[in-house]
């Protein structure tokens, strides 16, 4: 990384403002994830891989923030700096492929691109071509963290849920009215509650007392 010294100033404040902007998007694609309603150690494992993506964005930052620092300063390659980048990008490489072999999506291995800049061989790029691949890799951060939370909020539209149902049937002309079998009221929608209010200004929690109600007006109505 001590090729970006090397660069305008202009361009190290790109790469620290991508930075801040790759971690702020995966945290929220991260909170968009955990609240996706998902159950089963699957959903812990696709948590566990998001979780650590942001980790190695914050390793990214760490190594960058300590490089940035050293301009002002001389030219100097912190190699004890880039040993935890290399740390981080093996142990993120054994979590993409233990969880790209367990939930069997061979794609998940395409984030082996966020971990090239912080492997040793790339380090040792021409200036330009190590510029384009640190560039690349977070704005994939960024990217990717955008899709999946637009993946997620599909899903969460798509996914049959208990308030899904209650939506569902509120939308509904007709009234409906379930009861369980000792007759208390487990769902009623909009039009059997606006049905109750207007009649008898109060709601029921007791099927068979609204059912009564209803017949004994119509007995004494003749409808």
């Amino acid at each position: 990384m001590n090729y970006i010294y090397f660069y305008p100033e202009f361009v190290r404040i790109l790469v620290c403002i991508l930075i801040i902007a790759g971690i702020c998007m995966q945290c929220f694609a991260f909170i968009y994830k955990f609240n996706s309603g998902a159950k089963g150690f699957k959903y812990v494992c696709e948590l566990s891989f998001e979780f650590s993506v942001i980790l190695l964005q914050f390793i990214y930052g760490y190594i960058y923030s300590c490089i940035y620092y050293q301009t002002n300063i001389s030219i100097y390659y912190p190699e004890q700096y880039l040993a935890v980048g290399y740390i981080a990008s093996i142990l993120f490489l054994i979590m993409l492929i233990a969880t790209a072999v367990y939930l069997k999506q061979a794609h998940i291995t395409l984030s082996i691109c966020f971990a090239l800049p912080l492997l040793p061989f790339a380090n040792h790029l021409a200036n330009g071509t190590f510029t384009v691949v640190l560039f690349t890799a977070l704005i994939m951060f960024i990217i990717r963290s955008v899709h999946l939370i637009l993946k997620v909020s599909k899903l969460k539209r798509n996914t049959i849920t208990p308030l899904s149902v209650k939506e569902s049937i509120d939308a509904l002309n007709t009234g409906i009215l379930f009861c369980r079998n000792d007759w208390q009221i487990l769902l009623a929608n909009h039009c059997i509650s606006n049905l109750m209010t207007e009649i008898f200004n109060k709601e029921f929690t007791s099927g068979i007392k609204f059912i009564n109600e209803i017949r004994n007006i119509s007995n004494t109505q003749n409808q």
